[in-house]
């Protein structure tokens, strides 16, 4: 038997809007601003997971700027040890569900299957799912 038609996948990520509307301040890259001051701040950098002083200009950049070196060690360097300690190696895993919808035929898709992959954290530690719908058209 002869199959013809198209093959689609869409991927979907859940999440994404709340992770753009709160996104960690630590997380953020280091961001100086556009204005032209010099305040002296720290910033998380989490490759080497430090503080690290930097130049800001008093308007614009992100959320990843400190009034102090203990401050950012606070907000980012403890509560991230607090939160891999508390954890737990279970809720690090990521979990695929399967589900195929028989012969439907909705808006021409035959056969649609649906791949959900979710971590319980997410990569920004709020949750998140990436959802995968691979289906054929006729």
């Amino acid at each position: 038997q002869t199959t013809g038609g198209s093959i689609y996948v869409f991927l979907f990520l859940t999440g994404f809007f709340n992770f753009m509307l709160h996104t960690d301040p630590c997380s953020q890259p280091m961001d100086e601003g556009s204005c032209s001051l010099y305040v002296l701040l720290w910033y998380y950098y989490p490759e080497s997971s430090e503080c690290r002083p930097f130049v800001y200009s008093g308007c614009g950049g992100n959320n990843n700027h400190f009034a102090s070196k203990q401050e950012c060690m606070d907000r980012c360097v403890e509560r991230k040890e607090k939160d891999l300690r508390s954890s737990g190696i279970q809720s690090q895993r990521w979990r695929l569900h399967l589900h195929k919808f028989g012969s439907s035929t909705h808006s021409g898709f035959r056969n649609p299957t649906l791949f959900l992959l979710q971590h319980p954290k997410g990569v920004t530690n709020l949750g998140g799912s990436i959802l995968l719908m691979l289906c054929r058209k006729y």
